[in-house]
């Protein structure tokens, strides 16, 4: 692994039962599935050297991207990452994971 640190400003979505880290270009670098302590899917965030062809990771590449802006959708826990080019075109991310009800006979909550 190269000394070179990858971003760790990083937004979280989850459920209680699952979570990933999404970097600011919208790519899934850290999920655990299909619990929290299972061993990671995704699971690029510990290789700094890991490119557009690495596994390990789930990305949504714009050609020609020349900015990447990102936000929680007020009062939710929707990612929103915006992603242009430099033609002026934009690429819309939400990123969520919605929450089930348990079986029956669970609280459901």
């Amino acid at each position: 692994m190269s000394t070179a640190a990858r971003s760790l400003d990083l937004a979280v979505i989850g459920n209680c039962e699952v979570a990933a880290l999404i970097d600011e270009t919208a790519t899934i670098v850290w999920g655990c599935l299909p619990r929290l302590d299972a061993d990671p899917v995704f699971c690029t965030l510990l290789d700094a050297e890991a490119g557009p062809d690495a596994q390990g990771l789930f990305a949504i590449e714009l050609q020609g991207r020349a900015e990447a802006t990102q936000r929680y959708l007020r009062n939710t826990a929707i990612l929103e990452t915006i992603l242009g080019d430099g033609d002026g075109n934009r690429l819309r991310v939400l990123d969520f994971c919605p929450r089930f009800r348990r079986a029956a006979g669970s609280s459901g909550r």
